[in-house]
């Protein structure tokens, strides 16, 4: 039990890193792309990030991001309404990052050997396939993304099993 117990948190802790670091990239990448403070980018930003932190939902953090959006000026308040409710939907950052960490996870935890292209491929395929993911939470282990873990090299059996193909 401990031992299972450790590798769990383990995942966690290491899939939680990588997600905080692709936030902060995200956040870097807007303030020096975007020509905003980092001030008003956590201002604009963290109430919608606090309801995706307690809901688990795309959706539900786009009235936040809409209102977040109104301190804006320009094209950015212009296009908002538009390209915010169509990022929530379609744009799912967590399954671009979470799904590598799983697969690498389970690759390692199985002795199962990974190149970086298989990775690659394992990353885009998610990444092809994440808008058909709807944005609410979910408490099932999906199948949807099960075919590329096995064509990663995990064993269908092994990944259904463990509950990290969702």
């Amino acid at each position: 039990g401990v031992r299972v117990g450790g590798a769990f948190l383990g995942f966690t802790l290491l899939e939680f890193v990588a997600l905080f670091a692709a936030i902060l990239a995200l956040y870097v990448l807007t303030v020096v792309l975007g020509g905003v403070s980092l001030r008003w980018l956590v201002r604009a930003l963290w109430p919608a990030q606090l309801i995706a932190i307690t809901t688990r939902s795309s959706l539900a953090t786009i009235p936040a991001l809409l209102k977040g959006s109104e301190a804006s000026t320009g094209p950015a308040q212009r296009y908002a309404s538009y390209v915010l409710p169509l990022a929530g939907a379609l744009l799912k950052l967590s399954r671009a990052v979470s799904s590598p960490v799983r697969l690498i996870f389970l690759a390692h935890l199985l002795g199962i050997p990974l190149t970086l292209e298989r990775v690659v491929i394992f990353a885009a395929t998610i990444i092809l396939i994440s808008p058909s993911t709807v944005g609410v939470p979910s408490v099932t282990s999906g199948t949807r993304s099960l075919p590329a873990y096995v064509a990663a090299g995990i064993p269908a059996s092994r990944a259904a099993q463990s509950g990290v193909a969702a």
